[in-house]
């Protein structure tokens, strides 16, 4: 993707910088993917369609648990927009379960 404001409503971009050479690794497996030289199950990257919804999932059900055994559940996304209507009711149930959640969208 490119950030692009126009397109948002259609997909969603995501940028994530970090030095983990896991994450590094399955940039590098997902960019084989996409240019059709392999398919991978990655280490860490979210990748849609395949993993990005169960791990939002996952993601959100873990703090609201640890929200109920902690107190300290916190959930941070930054994207273009926010259309998916599970993933909105289930961010609204970890708030409603005490659970801090950021959301920063630049559309919805």
């Amino acid at each position: 993707g490119n950030y692009n404001a126009s397109t948002a409503r259609i997909y969603e971009d995501f940028g994530f910088f970090t030095n983990n050479a896991k994450i590094g690794a399955d940039a590098t497996e997902l960019f084989n993917t996409l240019t059709g030289y392999a398919r991978y199950n990655y280490r860490k990257l979210l990748v849609a369609p395949d993993s990005l919804r169960p791990k939002f999932v996952e993601h959100i059900e873990r703090e609201i648990q640890m929200q109920k055994e902690h107190g300290n559940g916190r959930l941070i996304f930054k994207m273009n927009a926010l259309t998916d209507p599970d993933i909105i009711r289930r961010l609204y149930e970890a708030s409603q379960a005490g659970v801090e959640v950021d959301l920063i969208i630049r559309g919805m």
